[in-house]
């Protein structure tokens, strides 16, 4: 629930090869293990994974003055490396 006037922020991983999901799912395969299948969205049920797609789904959920932005992030590995705990 959120009152007349209030905000709310939401997030989704955009679709296609730069996703997320994809880069999990090749580190997936490549270490032979077999991911969890869910089942897919019904198309009927499903939305575009860009902004316009998401603003959609919110506008379609009962949502008013829905903005979205494509927002991109960067994690230099150099970040990660060396980050662990060492004994």
């Amino acid at each position: 629930m959120l009152r007349p006037g209030g905000t709310a922020a939401l997030t989704v991983w955009a679709g296609g090869r730069q996703s997320g999901m994809e880069l999990l799912g090749r580190a997936c395969e490549a270490a032979a293990v077999s991911p969890h299948h869910l089942p897919r969205l019904a198309p009927g049920e499903d939305f575009g994974r860009t902004a316009e797609g998401f603003a959609a789904l919110l506008a379609e959920a009962g949502l008013t003055d829905v903005r979205c932005a494509k927002m991109g992030w960067a994690l230099p590995y150099t970040a990660l490396l060396g980050s662990g705990r060492r004994a």
